[in-house]
């Protein structure tokens, strides 16, 4: 009878052992095809060609740009401080109260610096921003990329080049990835879904990769 006990629970234990042994083994299989299948996903999702979008005149939309809304913002900021420091610079400069102990030509200096420390970041953050495409189109002849920026004032902007001349550009300036008939310009490569933009643009979707 004792035998008996010590076989029926050794065969128990026998199979409990295998039984985790099984779940163990398996486990780092099963956690790589999840992971597999999670990055398969992710590149579907990633290649999934976006709705066709096309403006009044025939133009196809190819990429927006994310970002477009957070740079007028930054520049309508610059903008406001620029005109209100060429208002305090020349009032600094003017009017001069009895108890300062400045003489005039510290006066006119510190007028002067605010000035130029407006006028400069305004400059600055324009030079960053504007090669930034809030907007990439097609022509309807299919022909003609047209690239829509701001400017400093925040005026739209309309440029086009032909499909193909765009280059990889390799400057110190941020905010440039590409150039075309000798000006600059960046897409954001989280946006760039469209399967013409990706064609044309190769070396931006490598970067991505990266």
């Amino acid at each position: 009878m004792n035998l008996l006990l010590r076989a029926t629970y050794a065969r128990r234990w026998l199979r409990s052992s295998a039984s985790a042994y099984a779940k163990a083994a398996g486990a780092p299989a099963v956690n790589s095809y999840r992971r597999k299948r999670l990055e398969l996903d992710q590149h579907r999702e990633r290649d999934r060609e976006p709705e066709r979008e096309f403006l009044d005149d025939g133009r196809e939309v190819l990429y927006e740009g994310p970002l477009m809304e957070k740079i007028k913002g930054v520049k309508t900021m610059s903008l406001v401080s620029c005109v209100a420091t060429s208002m305090l610079g020349p009032y600094m400069m003017l009017t001069r109260d009895e108890l300062s102990r400045q003489s005039d030509f510290q006066q006119i200096t510190v007028g002067f610096l605010v000035l130029a420390i407006g006028a400069g970041t305004t400059a600055f953050l324009s030079w960053v921003c504007s090669p930034y495409v809030s907007r990439l189109s097609l022509s309807t002849d299919k022909k003609v990329f047209i690239a829509e920026q701001t400017d400093v004032l925040l005026r739209h902007k309309v440029t086009a080049f032909p499909v193909g001349s765009q280059t990889p550009v390799d400057i110190l300036r941020p905010m440039v990835n590409f150039e075309a008939e000798k000006r600059h310009y960046f897409l954001a490569k989280e946006n760039m879904k469209h399967k013409l933009v990706r064609e044309q643009f190769p070396w931006i979707v490598k970067e991505d990769d990266e």
